[in-house]
């Protein structure tokens, strides 16, 4: 994320997460400035929200960065990531 926003030719970075225990969102106070991020919280499955920021923001890409306590929960239940 940082790199997209340190390139200016980036249009921006829209940032979607649920923050659980895997995210402290005081550790993104830097970005708070930056008119190029935009935070929201929820999450990639829910069924209206995301859908309706593809459209808003014209979203070009997604990136779905999980962290390792998630790769290791998928291995057991993959209900919640699918």
């Amino acid at each position: 994320m940082l790199d997209l926003l340190a390139n200016r030719s980036a249009k921006g970075v829209v940032h979607l997460d649920n923050l659980t225990y895997a995210i402290n969102l005081a550790t993104l106070h830097y970005l708070s400035s930056n008119a190029r991020h935009v935070f929201v919280r929820g999450g990639i499955v829910h069924d209206v929200l995301a859908p309706s920021l593809l459209k808003k923001h014209s979203i070009r890409a997604v990136v779905n960065d999980t962290t390792q306590s998630h790769m290791d929960r998928s291995i057991h239940d993959l209900g919640d990531f699918i």
